[in-house]
């Protein structure tokens, strides 16, 4: 699990083995992954599938923003 506050720079890639959940607890967040931007505000998440490079940016410094990594098989079912 990976807790974010205040701003974070764009220009820092990630890329995480395994599948991960971001949520958002409060302010607003930019997302860019897969060559598509996702704007998320407070109580959105956004599920990204292991492998896929991504970057986010914090609207400000209220921001807070949780990040869980699952490990393992995941099926997500009924999109």
């Amino acid at each position: 699990m990976v807790r974010g506050a205040g701003e974070q720079e764009a220009h820092r890639e990630s890329r995480h083995r395994s599948a991960g959940l971001m949520y958002v607890a409060d302010g607003v967040v930019k997302v860019e992954a897969e060559g598509r931007v996702h704007h998320l505000g407070c109580g959105n998440s956004l599920l990204l599938s292991g492998g896929v490079r991504h970057r986010r940016r914090t609207a400000g410094p209220g921001t807070r923003v949780l990040v869980v990594a699952v490990g393992g098989h995941v099926e997500v079912l009924g999109a």
